[in-house]
């Protein structure tokens, strides 16, 4: 079920690649901050780590690639207004994927 899950949120990366969200001061210093929707997605995104794959560490490793990947994806992105939409659009469509797991 769990893997599931995390396939869904890797699938969900490959068709919003130009989407993420979390502190990209930890990945490219001199990058400019994410978009509060990005934060706000990257928070929900490790809220859910932390529920759904606690215990498995394969899953945790799958997370924290995809955060990573979509960390890059996101700082390459020179229009801020396109990014910010671009994470509220993937947000929603995360939590549609990982609301009946039971994360809210």
């Amino acid at each position: 079920r769990h893997l599931l899950v995390c396939s869904s949120v890797l699938l969900l990366l490959a068709c919003h690649p130009d989407t993420d969200s979390h502190s990209n001061a930890a990945a490219q210093p001199n990058a400019p901050p994410l978009p509060p929707p990005c934060q706000d997605y990257l928070d929900y995104l490790q809220r859910c780590q932390t529920y759904l794959s606690a215990d498995n560490a394969t899953e945790q490793q799958l997370f924290t690639r995809y955060r990573e990947q979509a960390l890059q994806m996101w700082q390459q992105e020179a229009d801020q207004a396109k990014l910010a939409q671009s994470c509220r659009d993937t947000h929603q469509q995360l939590h549609a994927i990982l609301k009946p797991q039971g994360c809210e």
